[in-house]
């Protein structure tokens, strides 16, 4: 299984406004291209993880509540790692193309 970061993301922000009209304003997207991008997250999981409510917005199912907690939290280690990383490699020196630092990627190399 594999879980698309940006479903997720689109899907913390819908799990906080509980409505589609709200979550697509704030991710400049149409409200169908949202409840495309939440039923195929929903399809990724293998179950339902929010109800809609037709104008009343929509409520998370005890899943979809566990995955809003849970995603939020490793979206944001994920965002820690992005900043981690690129603050290394402003920092880092790159070593010349065939030195000994790189030839793990090369097979004949060894």
């Amino acid at each position: 299984m594999t879980l698309n970061l940006r479903r997720l993301r689109y899907f913390i922000i819908l799990s906080r406004e509980l409505h589609f009209g709200r979550t697509s304003n704030l991710l400049g997207i149409t409200p169908s291209a949202l409840s495309q991008q939440i039923k195929a997250l929903e399809e990724d999981v293998g179950i339902a993880l929010i109800v809609r409510r037709g104008m009343k917005g929509v409520a998370l199912t005890e899943a979809g509540r566990t995955l809003a907690e849970e995603a939020a939290q490793i979206l944001d280690l994920c965002d820690d790692l992005v900043h981690r990383v690129r603050n290394i490699g402003a920092h880092e020196q790159f070593a010349a193309v065939g030195s000994p630092r790189d030839s793990w990627q090369h097979p004949h190399a060894m």
